[in-house]
């Protein structure tokens, strides 16, 4: 029912979340490992975590080192730090823009940001007992990310050598600075 960026790309469906989205940082780190076991090329994680993990940034940058582009939401909470994973230097960190293409006021902002893209009102799957239909429109940086997966999924399917890295200052480099523009 939704096409996304890459809508030709394979997708591998971890969870590592329960239904309202809690899950511990262990299972994040297991989860990212699972997907670079598993060839994942570029990795989502629409997920975040207040507290370090040494577990988790280890497993960051095994997925990395096994050639995977990580992306990662910023998080909803303005004037808090930038969660883990999305701090690590290794992961392609996505804060929010509005309808307007203006920075959202619920995302979370720092100077680890690499880059912007749409996260409000994005038409997507609805997982719940509420909703008949299965979709719905939500905002927020996990809508965000995902965008900017695509976007990778792309580059990487044009040029299949590039490194991670990259890939992550191909997409730094050519996005459009709303500070200036906006």
């Amino acid at each position: 029912g939704i096409a996304g960026v890459a809508a030709g790309a394979s997708i591998q469906p971890v969870r590592v979340l329960d239904a309202i989205g809690a899950g511990d940082v262990l299972a994040g780190a297991r989860g990212i490992a699972y997907a670079a076991d598993r060839g994942a090329q570029v990795i989502n994680l629409s997920l975040g975590y207040r507290a370090e993990s040494e577990a988790l940034h280890a497993a960051v940058r095994y997925a990395h080192a096994s050639g995977a582009v990580l992306v990662a939401a910023a998080g909803n909470s303005p004037g808090s730090p930038v969660p883990v994973p999305a701090r690590y230097m290794e992961v392609i960190a996505v804060s929010a823009t509005d309808h307007f293409d203006r920075w959202a006021s619920f995302s979370t902002y720092g100077p680890e940001i690499s880059v912007s893209a749409p996260g409000y009102n994005i038409w997507t799957t609805e997982d719940t007992g509420f909703n008949r239909d299965g979709y719905d429109d939500e905002v927020g940086t996990s809508m965000s990310a995902p965008m900017v997966a695509g976007v990778a999924g792309l580059i990487r399917e044009a040029n299949p050598s590039l490194t991670p890295p990259q890939i992550a200052a191909i997409i730094e480099l050519h996005q459009v600075d709303i500070a200036r523009f906006g």
